[in-house]
């Protein structure tokens, strides 16, 4: 409804606490079906309990035209995203407006910090993108993700053409 955040976030908490597999394959099941607030929610929630089977469903939400729903499918594949979703989230980034960038930016860190070198190869693509402010969300990706693959491509932007890359790179 049109309740205030505080009790919005209640409801949401309790959903996430409630036990049973039953809870989660209602929620599965509901996901692909439903729209706006309540699939946002449902969104939410499945992040909160690592519902598994969502993500293909929530990885499709990256691109919903409703904002809400496209923020928490964000935040939910930064929580319990795979690195499959590191391409999805690199093109979502190249068509973001300025402030989507940070949340995106922010789930693509907590994937590469949780998958470390299976990102790399996503990550090292958008490092040679011709926007400065996506070659440095690159590179903060490559240094959550690691490894020695992840280190050549820092060192190569100690290079760039840009003042501000070159100083994100060392």
């Amino acid at each position: 409804g049109n309740g205030s955040p505080a009790v919005s976030q209640a409801a949401l908490n309790a959903l996430a606490r409630l036990g049973g597999d039953e809870v989660d394959s209602d929620l599965r099941d509901r996901m692909p079906k439903s729209e706006g607030k309540v699939k946002k929610a449902i969104i939410q929630v499945a992040g909160l309990r690592y519902i598994s089977g969502t993500l293909p469903t929530i990885a499709q939400s990256l691109s919903d035209p409703d904002p809400g729903i496209r923020a928490a499918a964000v935040s939910t594949v930064g929580a319990i995203g795979e690195e499959q979703q590191i391409g999805q989230l690199v093109k979502l980034l190249s068509q973001a407006s300025s402030a989507d960038r940070s949340d995106i930016s922010s789930a693509l860190l907590a994937i590469s910090g949780r998958k470390g070198g299976s990102c790399v190869a996503e990550l090292t693509k958008l490092s040679g993108n011709s926007d400065s402010e996506l070659r440095i969300i690159a590179l903060h990706g490559l240094a959550a993700a690691g490894g020695p693959e992840a280190l050549g491509a820092l060192r190569s932007a100690v290079d760039d053409k840009e003042e501000s890359v070159q100083d994100e790179a060392v």
